[in-house]
This record gives structure tokens, sequence and C-alpha cells, in this order.
């Protein structure tokens, strides 16, 4: 699970940059002998609310994306791993009455990621 919430204002120079979203994202490593390393890919869903303003041109909506995600992580220790990944989908967007389909690269990240859960052993 991820979260993100983003909130910049510059009201002097009209300028506002607001940005809320939450997603899952499912995994599944290719290299097995240590648990949540090397290769994956997996599918992700996100949604969120957004609203920027820039020379008092307001454009506020809703957003939701899905698609499949691959990439490379490093175990950095039992509990932390760094990943990097891109992402290919389809991206909604609401605006009002007016909506909009954006489809190709949707993600581009570098995680730090904190594992919950006690690693299994793998045989």
């Amino acid at each position: 699970f991820e979260g993100a919430c983003a909130w910049w204002s510059n009201l002097h120079k009209q300028r506002v940059y607001r940005w809320m979203a939450a997603e899952v994202v499912y995994r599944r490593y290719f290299k097995h002998e240590i648990p949540h390393q090397g290769w994956f890919a997996g599918a992700y869903l996100q949604t969120g609310l957004f609203e920027m303003m820039f020379n008092a041109k307001n454009r506020k909506g809703e957003f939701g994306a899905g698609g499949f995600v691959g990439g490379y992580s490093w175990k950095l220790n039992n509990r932390f791993s760094l990943s990097t990944e891109l992402g290919l989908g389809c991206t909604l967007i609401k605006q009002g009455r007016s909506t909009c389909n954006y489809y190709g690269p949707t993600r581009l990240a570098v995680l730090l990621t904190y594992n919950f859960f006690k690693n299994r052993k793998v045989k």
C-alpha cells in the first residue's frame, strides 16, 4: 500500500499545487533466493484528488489509474529495501463533467520500502 500527499502554495503569485493519492501494488519477484530482492513484475491500482492553480486558472478533479509495473529491488536489511520501477497503463482524469484518458507510462519511481511482515525462508 502506498499513499502520498503534496501541498504547495504561493498565493502571492497565485500558484497552488495539491495532490493526494492512495495506491495498491502487487509484486511478483523472479529471483527467490533472497525475499524482496531482484527483478519483479506486477500490477497496480491508484486513485486520488488534485487541484492546480497557475495565474488564476484553477484545475481540480479526481483521477484513477491502473496498469502493469516492473523493476528491480535491493534488500538493505531485514525490513528495508530500495526499489526502482516503471509502470505502463491507463489513467482516467475527471474534472467536473469532462473526462480524459491517458495511455502510456504512468509510473516512474525510486522507493524506500518497509516490510511489515516477517520474511519467509526459501527452500
